[in-house]
């Protein structure tokens, strides 16, 4: 496609970028093991008219994301939609939200709604976009021009999984508190 992507490599202290968290650390000797899981936590910001609303929070199983296979990997549909399934997250403003899984050698072309902002946090292996930009896990691969395709490769020996996260951009002035 005409993508092309700008790669960030800031991560916080525990080696994540954003609000993306990759919870797969042992369990610390003082509590039973358990197995390892992957969690990620988004917020959107709201259209002004509904700026005012009750905050809201949505659990999601993993049994309810609904995977389409692919040549080479799957994707996974937390929200929006990719063709024709759509995934099980309540969103109030156009959005997606996919959980990639590339094998080596593997591509993904996709379309991305005209006008979405996008970006590409790769949680594992490594990862190439559109113009040939590349970014690795704990990277975050922002594309500055999505507007109807992107393209997603995997030229490194081992798998690459990656979240894509896109929508309408923001109306009006963000401000972030924490």
């Amino acid at each position: 496609g005409g993508s092309s992507a700008a790669v960030s490599s800031r991560r916080s202290a525990s080696g994540t970028s954003g609000s993306w968290a990759n919870t797969s650390s042992p369990a610390p000797a003082s509590r039973p093991p358990v197995s390892a899981s992957t969690s990620a936590d988004s917020s959107t910001t709201l259209p002004r008219a509904m700026k005012m609303m009750p905050p809201r929070y949505q659990r999601i199983e993993a049994s309810a994301i609904p995977e389409v296979a692919l040549p080479g990997g799957k994707l996974r549909v937390v929200a929006g939609s990719f063709g024709p399934q759509v995934g099980p997250a309540e969103v109030l403003m156009p959005l997606l939200l996919w959980h990639l899984t590339l094998r080596s050698g593997a591509r993904l072309d996709a379309a991305i709604p005209a006008g979405f902002e996008l970006g590409a946090y790769v949680i594992a292996g490594q990862s190439s976009f559109g113009d040939g930009a590349a970014a690795v896990a704990g990277e975050l691969a922002v594309f500055d021009n999505a507007d109807g395709d992107i393209s997603v490769a995997n030229g490194g020996d081992g798998d690459a999984e990656l979240m894509l996260l896109g929508g309408a951009p923001a109306q009006g002035p963000l401000v972030f508190h924490g």
